[in-house]
C-alpha cells in the first residue's frame, strides 16, 4: 500500500505542478496580450494626436490666409473716409484696457482708404450665423465675435487700429447684416458700435 500511495502521490503532485505550469503560461500569455494591446492603443492615441495637430495647423493656416485676404481687401482704395468724433472716441481715450491699440490720433485717422467689403461680409455672416443658429449659439454674440475677428485682423496687420477704420468695418458689417435673414439680431448700427467699443476697451 505504501508503494501504491507513493506512486499515486507522485502522480497527483505531477498533475498539480502541470496545472500550475499551464496556469502560469496562461497568465503570461494574457499579460503579453495586454501589453501588446496597451502598446497598440498608445500608438493609435499618438497617431490620433498627431493627426489632430495636423488638422489644427491646416485650419489655422486656412484661417490666417482668409484673414490676410480680408485685410488686403480692406486696404484697397475705395474712397476717403471722414473721421468721426463721438462718444466712442471718448471711450477709447479714457480706456485703460486697449488690446487692439485703437487710436483717435488725427494723423492715424486722416484720409483712410477702404474697399467695399459688404458682399464678402454678407457671405461670411450668412455662414457664421447659420452655424450659430444650428448649434444654439446666441446670434448677437456670434455677430460680435465676427466683428471682433475683423478688427483683430486689422490690428495684426497694422499694429494699431484707427477709430475711423473700426467705424468703417463695423458699419460695413452692419450693412451686410441687413442683407441676411439675421438682420434683427441686434437693434441698430449704433448699438453694435456701442457693444463693440465697450468690448474693445474693457477687460
Amino acid at each position: 500500500m505504501r508503494l501504491l500511495d507513493f506512486i499515486l502521490g507522485n502522480k497527483k503532485e505531477k498533475q498539480r505542478l502541470e496545472r500550475e505550469r499551464l496556469a502560469e503560461l496562461e497568465r503570461q500569455h494574457k499579460a503579453e496580450e495586454a501589453r501588446i494591446a496597451k502598446e497598440r492603443e498608445a500608438r493609435l492615441a499618438e497617431n490620433r494626436r498627431k493627426e489632430a495637430e495636423r488638422q489644427a495647423r491646416l485650419r489655422a493656416q486656412a484661417e490666417k490666409q482668409r484673414l490676410e485676404k480680408l485685410a488686403a481687401e480692406l486696404s484697397k482704395d475705395f474712397g476717403s473716409t471722414a473721421y468721426k468724433e463721438d462718444r466712442f472716441s471718448k471711450m477709447i481715450r479714457e480706456a485703460s484696457f486697449n488690446p487692439f491699440n485703437l487710436t483717435c490720433d488725427p494723423a492715424a485717422n486722416k484720409n483712410l482708404q477702404f474697399g467695399d467689403m459688404v458682399s464678402i461680409f454678407k457671405n461670411e455672416l450668412n455662414s457664421n450665423l447659420s452655424n450659430a443658429k444650428r448649434y444654439g449659439m446666441p446670434l448677437k454674440e456670434a455677430l460680435k465675435g465676427y466683428v471682433f475677428n475683423m478688427i483683430e485682423s486689422y490690428y495684426n496687420n497694422a499694429g494699431y487700429v484707427p477709430k475711423a477704420a473700426a467705424d468703417i468695418i463695423i458699419e460695413q458689417i452692419y450693412a451686410a447684416l441687413q442683407q441676411t435673414p439675421y438682420s434683427n439680431c441686434i437693434e441698430s448700427e449704433e448699438r453694435l458700435k456701442y457693444e463693440m467699443y465697450w468690448c474693445f476697451t474693457h477687460n
